[in-house]
Protein backbone atom coordinates (compact mmCIF):
# COMPACT_ATOMS: atom_id res chain seq x y z
CA UNK A 1 0.00 0.00 0.00
CA UNK A 2 2.83 2.24 0.98
CA UNK A 3 5.63 2.39 -2.13
CA UNK A 4 9.18 1.63 -1.15
CA UNK A 5 7.95 0.45 2.34
CA UNK A 6 7.98 -3.49 3.22
CA UNK A 7 7.45 -5.23 6.70
CA UNK A 8 9.13 -8.66 6.44
CA UNK A 9 7.58 -11.46 8.34
CA UNK A 10 8.59 -11.44 12.06
CA UNK A 11 11.88 -12.78 13.22
CA UNK A 12 12.93 -15.12 15.89
CA UNK A 13 13.14 -12.83 18.39
CA UNK A 14 10.26 -11.17 17.84
CA UNK A 15 10.69 -7.77 16.02
CA UNK A 16 10.27 -7.92 11.90
CA UNK A 17 12.59 -5.97 9.50
CA UNK A 18 11.42 -3.04 8.06
CA UNK A 19 12.49 -1.34 4.59
CA UNK A 20 12.23 1.81 3.72
CA UNK A 21 13.34 2.70 0.28
CA UNK A 22 15.56 -0.85 0.78
CA UNK A 23 17.30 0.42 3.26
CA UNK A 24 16.62 -2.10 6.90
CA UNK A 25 18.69 -3.74 9.80
CA UNK A 26 18.36 -7.00 8.35
CA UNK A 27 22.24 -7.88 8.13
CA UNK A 28 22.54 -5.88 11.83
CA UNK A 29 20.21 -8.18 14.21
CA UNK A 30 19.89 -7.07 17.54
CA UNK A 31 21.82 -3.51 16.68
CA UNK A 32 20.23 -0.48 16.24
CA UNK A 33 18.30 -0.07 13.54
CA UNK A 34 17.46 2.55 10.76
CA UNK A 35 14.31 2.07 11.06
CA UNK A 36 12.88 3.98 13.83
CA UNK A 37 9.37 2.79 15.83
CA UNK A 38 7.73 4.83 18.26
CA UNK A 39 4.11 3.90 19.80
CA UNK A 40 2.31 6.58 21.41
CA UNK A 41 5.71 8.57 21.55
CA UNK A 42 7.96 6.13 22.70
CA UNK A 43 10.74 4.68 21.24
CA UNK A 44 10.43 0.80 20.61
CA UNK A 45 14.08 -0.68 21.24
CA UNK A 46 15.49 -2.72 17.83
CA UNK A 47 13.39 -6.26 16.89
CA UNK A 48 11.06 -5.32 19.36
CA UNK A 49 8.25 -4.13 17.08
CA UNK A 50 6.77 -6.48 14.15
CA UNK A 51 3.31 -7.20 12.59
CA UNK A 52 2.07 -8.91 15.69
CA UNK A 53 2.54 -5.56 17.69
CA UNK A 54 -0.25 -3.93 15.42
CA UNK A 55 -3.42 -4.12 17.15
CA UNK A 56 -6.38 -1.59 18.16
CA UNK A 57 -4.62 1.49 16.14
CA UNK A 58 -6.09 4.75 15.67
CA UNK A 59 -3.29 5.15 12.83
CA UNK A 60 0.10 4.39 11.48
CA UNK A 61 2.40 6.75 9.89
CA UNK A 62 5.37 6.49 7.94
CA UNK A 63 7.97 8.52 7.28
CA UNK A 64 10.77 8.30 4.80
CA UNK A 65 14.28 9.25 6.14
CA UNK A 66 16.76 10.49 6.83
CA UNK A 67 14.70 11.91 9.77
CA UNK A 68 17.34 12.56 12.44
CA UNK A 69 16.15 16.17 13.10
CA UNK A 70 12.33 15.12 14.48
CA UNK A 71 12.79 10.87 14.59
CA UNK A 72 16.41 11.09 16.92
CA UNK A 73 19.60 8.68 15.34
CA UNK A 74 18.07 5.55 14.69
CA UNK A 75 15.83 6.87 11.41
CA UNK A 76 18.31 7.29 8.62
CA UNK A 77 16.08 5.13 6.67
CA UNK A 78 13.02 6.32 8.37
CA UNK A 79 10.32 5.88 10.94
CA UNK A 80 7.28 4.20 11.32
CA UNK A 81 4.55 6.24 14.04
CA UNK A 82 1.95 4.28 15.42
CA UNK A 83 -0.98 5.73 17.38
CA UNK A 84 -3.00 3.51 19.53
CA UNK A 85 -6.66 3.75 19.55
CA UNK A 86 -8.14 6.43 21.85
CA UNK A 87 -10.78 6.09 24.58
CA UNK A 88 -14.39 7.15 23.09
CA UNK A 89 -17.15 9.09 25.62
CA UNK A 90 -19.87 6.37 24.71
CA UNK A 91 -20.07 3.12 26.40
CA UNK A 92 -18.55 0.80 23.18
CA UNK A 93 -16.34 -2.28 22.05
CA UNK A 94 -15.61 -5.02 19.35
CA UNK A 95 -14.07 -8.51 19.61
CA UNK A 96 -12.54 -10.43 16.81
CA UNK A 97 -11.18 -13.53 15.78
CA UNK A 98 -8.99 -15.19 13.15
CA UNK A 99 -7.91 -18.79 11.97
CA UNK A 100 -5.49 -19.85 9.87
CA UNK A 101 -4.32 -23.30 8.62
CA UNK A 102 -1.95 -24.78 9.69
CA UNK A 103 -3.16 -23.90 13.14
CA UNK A 104 -2.86 -20.42 13.39
CA UNK A 105 -5.38 -18.27 15.57
CA UNK A 106 -5.56 -14.89 17.10
CA UNK A 107 -8.68 -12.90 19.26
CA UNK A 108 -8.31 -8.97 20.06
CA UNK A 109 -11.04 -7.05 22.03
CA UNK A 110 -11.34 -3.72 23.17
CA UNK A 111 -13.73 -2.22 25.39
CA UNK A 112 -14.21 2.04 25.93
CA UNK A 113 -16.47 4.44 27.95
CA UNK A 114 -16.68 7.06 29.88
CA UNK A 115 -15.07 6.60 33.64
CA UNK A 116 -16.08 10.21 35.45
CA UNK A 117 -16.94 13.83 33.72
CA UNK A 118 -14.25 14.43 31.10
CA UNK A 119 -11.89 11.35 31.63
CA UNK A 120 -12.78 8.63 29.22
CA UNK A 121 -10.92 4.68 29.43
CA UNK A 122 -10.21 1.94 27.13
CA UNK A 123 -9.12 -1.12 27.74
CA UNK A 124 -7.61 -3.46 24.75
CA UNK A 125 -6.06 -6.80 24.93
CA UNK A 126 -4.82 -9.14 21.88
CA UNK A 127 -3.66 -13.10 21.86
CA UNK A 128 -2.77 -15.01 19.00
CA UNK A 129 -0.46 -18.37 18.34
CA UNK A 130 0.89 -19.66 15.94
CA UNK A 131 1.49 -23.94 16.20
CA UNK A 132 4.93 -23.76 13.58
CA UNK A 133 5.95 -25.14 10.60
CA UNK A 134 7.91 -28.39 11.64
CA UNK A 135 7.78 -31.04 14.21
CA UNK A 136 11.06 -31.54 16.30
CA UNK A 137 11.37 -35.24 17.06
CA UNK A 138 13.85 -34.55 19.52
CA UNK A 139 11.45 -33.15 22.57
CA UNK A 140 8.17 -33.60 21.06
CA UNK A 141 7.65 -30.00 20.74
CA UNK A 142 6.74 -27.84 17.10
CA UNK A 143 9.60 -25.75 15.60
CA UNK A 144 8.23 -22.17 14.15
CA UNK A 145 5.70 -21.61 15.95
CA UNK A 146 4.54 -18.27 18.36
CA UNK A 147 2.85 -17.15 21.00
CA UNK A 148 2.23 -13.27 21.24
CA UNK A 149 -0.69 -11.73 24.14
CA UNK A 150 -0.51 -8.12 24.75
CA UNK A 151 -2.80 -5.84 26.79
CA UNK A 152 -3.10 -2.17 26.33
CA UNK A 153 -4.81 0.64 28.44
CA UNK A 154 -5.60 4.27 27.93
CA UNK A 155 -6.75 7.43 29.80
CA UNK A 156 -8.31 10.33 27.93
CA UNK A 157 -8.93 13.83 30.02
CA UNK A 158 -10.43 16.02 28.14
CA UNK A 159 -10.77 20.04 29.83
CA UNK A 160 -11.84 23.41 28.75
CA UNK A 161 -7.83 23.50 27.75
CA UNK A 162 -5.61 21.26 28.91
CA UNK A 163 -6.28 17.96 27.39
CA UNK A 164 -3.93 14.71 29.33
CA UNK A 165 -3.78 11.30 27.79
CA UNK A 166 -1.77 8.48 29.59
CA UNK A 167 -1.41 5.18 27.82
CA UNK A 168 0.41 2.08 29.40
CA UNK A 169 0.97 -1.47 27.85
CA UNK A 170 2.10 -4.56 28.21
CA UNK A 171 3.30 -6.78 25.06
CA UNK A 172 5.15 -10.90 25.48
CA UNK A 173 6.25 -12.33 22.64
CA UNK A 174 7.30 -16.34 23.24
CA UNK A 175 8.88 -18.45 20.02
CA UNK A 176 9.77 -21.77 19.09
CA UNK A 177 12.41 -21.26 16.21
CA UNK A 178 15.00 -23.28 14.94
CA UNK A 179 18.86 -22.50 14.99
CA UNK A 180 21.16 -21.24 12.40
CA UNK A 181 21.44 -24.10 10.35
CA UNK A 182 17.73 -24.29 9.58
CA UNK A 183 17.91 -20.13 9.46
CA UNK A 184 17.97 -18.03 5.56
CA UNK A 185 21.60 -17.00 4.26
CA UNK A 186 22.23 -13.37 4.31
CA UNK A 187 23.30 -11.37 1.30
CA UNK A 188 25.74 -8.51 1.91
CA UNK A 189 26.32 -5.87 -0.31
CA UNK A 190 28.19 -6.98 -3.27
CA UNK A 191 25.76 -9.67 -3.71
CA UNK A 192 27.68 -12.81 -2.28
CA UNK A 193 26.45 -15.02 0.07
CA UNK A 194 27.90 -15.02 3.78
CA UNK A 195 29.48 -18.43 5.11
CA UNK A 196 27.38 -18.16 8.01
CA UNK A 197 23.57 -18.45 7.63
CA UNK A 198 21.73 -15.30 9.92
CA UNK A 199 20.05 -16.96 13.10
CA UNK A 200 17.62 -14.23 13.56
CA UNK A 201 16.05 -15.09 10.25
CA UNK A 202 13.69 -18.09 9.19
CA UNK A 203 14.06 -19.98 6.35
CA UNK A 204 11.75 -18.47 3.23
CA UNK A 205 8.17 -20.67 2.87
CA UNK A 206 9.14 -22.86 0.16
CA UNK A 207 11.74 -23.86 1.78
CA UNK A 208 10.24 -24.43 5.39
CA UNK A 209 7.92 -26.92 2.96
CA UNK A 210 10.75 -28.21 1.44
CA UNK A 211 12.19 -30.38 4.95
CA UNK A 212 11.14 -34.16 4.69
CA UNK A 213 7.28 -34.21 6.74
CA UNK A 214 8.01 -30.95 8.57
CA UNK A 215 9.76 -32.83 10.98
CA UNK A 216 13.58 -32.62 11.77
CA UNK A 217 15.74 -34.13 14.98
CA UNK A 218 17.55 -30.96 16.84
CA UNK A 219 18.17 -31.56 20.68
CA UNK A 220 18.83 -28.11 21.72
CA UNK A 221 17.11 -25.26 23.00
CA UNK A 222 15.38 -22.77 21.10
CA UNK A 223 12.95 -21.21 23.29
CA UNK A 224 13.19 -17.34 22.67
CA UNK A 225 10.71 -14.87 24.96
CA UNK A 226 10.57 -11.02 25.14
CA UNK A 227 8.51 -8.70 27.19
CA UNK A 228 7.89 -5.13 26.57
CA UNK A 229 6.35 -2.70 29.09
CA UNK A 230 6.12 1.57 28.25
CA UNK A 231 4.00 4.08 29.17
CA UNK A 232 3.09 7.28 27.77
CA UNK A 233 1.94 10.69 29.19
CA UNK A 234 0.60 13.25 26.40
CA UNK A 235 0.04 16.70 27.75
CA UNK A 236 -1.77 19.33 25.57
CA UNK A 237 -2.98 23.20 26.04
CA UNK A 238 -4.72 25.40 24.16
CA UNK A 239 -3.40 28.59 24.77
CA UNK A 240 -5.74 29.98 22.72
CA UNK A 241 -4.66 32.87 19.68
Amino acid sequence: VIPGVTFEGDRSYAGATIAIRGTSGATVPLQDDPVAVYVDGVYYPPDSFGVASLWDLKDLEIVRGPQGTLQGRNATAGAVLVRTADPEPNLGGYIEGDVADPTQYRVQAAVTDTLVDGLSGRLAVDQSEDRGWADNIANGRNLGGAMNSGVRGVLLWQGDALTARLASGFDRYYAREALANWSATAINPVGEALTAPTPGVALPEASQRSLEDGRFDQDIPTDYTEEVVYSSLELRYNMGP
